[in-house]
């Protein structure tokens, strides 16, 4: 197994950062709650869950948020979101891949996360284990598979490339392997306009006048482009929904 965004990238990436909820106009948020019905006695377990961006949304939804994040200052969610009115349950710092919680939720979630991992398969069928009958799977990545994106990041943004697996951005095989399981897809595939973004890393003179161009013309671009399409949409995802056991 490897993860290709050790700790110590994510402690400095996260240096200063505040907790925030995404705002109103954000993609995946507006992305969510097209596809997922309130819950007023709900749970949700978010998966890499600091700086808790997508918790407020589920918790406006009506769910208990928890999480689970390596970060040392994930507990501070928890009160973040009280003090904003959300109900919550428990935020653990732990390793997600030795993390065992003894309970199931009614929605699972994880944004950014998987697509750090080579073996992708191991952590996206650990999700799965924690989702209660007729719950709900949610499941964001970057689409790096995309010819267009990535070749700009190959060209622009290849040290943040490189933290990332490419093959584990595959939506086909996600819906593969939570068909395999017993769930039933609610939204399988790439999602939104253009959209062109680059990690931390030193870039020459040309690269950093190219990613500026290419910030300038974004949402034009995005504007005048189809949505949703696996040649340059920035995010794929799956929504999928537990069916219970059969019984007989």
């Amino acid at each position: 197994m490897t993860n290709k965004a050790s700790q110590d990238y994510w402690d400095q990436s996260f240096q200063g950062v505040r907790l925030a909820a995404v705002d109103s106009s954000d993609s995946i948020r507006l992305w969510i709650r097209r596809h997922i019905l309130p819950k007023a006695t709900g749970s949700c377990l978010e998966i890499g869950c600091y700086p808790g961006r997508y918790l407020p949304v589920f918790g406006e939804l009506g769910y208990e948020c928890n999480g689970v994040d390596l970060q040392k200052n994930v507990g501070a969610i928890g009160p973040w979101l009280e003090d904003m009115g959300f109900r919550t349950g428990q935020f653990w710092q732990e390793d997600f891949l030795a993390f065992e919680p003894l309970r199931q939720f009614d929605l699972v979630a994880s944004f950014g996360f998987m697509e750090h991992f080579t073996n992708w398969k191991e952590v996206f069928e650990k999700h799965l284990r924690f989702v209660k009958d007729d719950g709900y799977l949610v499941i964001e990545t970057p689409n790096y598979l995309g010819a267009w994106q990535h070749w700009l990041h190959s060209r622009f943004d290849k040290e943040d490339l490189d933290r990332h697996y490419i093959p584990s951005m595959d939506v086909d095989q996600w819906v593969s392997i939570v068909k395999d399981a017993g769930f039933e897809v609610v939204y399988q595939g790439y999602f939104d306009g253009f959209d062109f973004w680059v990690g931390l890393g030193e870039r020459n003179f040309f690269s950093r006048c190219c990613v500026k161009f290419l910030r300038g013309i974004r949402k034009p671009l995005g504007a005048l482009l189809p949505k949703n399409r696996k040649l340059y949409s920035p995010y794929g995802g799956i929504i999928a929904k537990k069916l219970p056991a059969k019984s007989f």
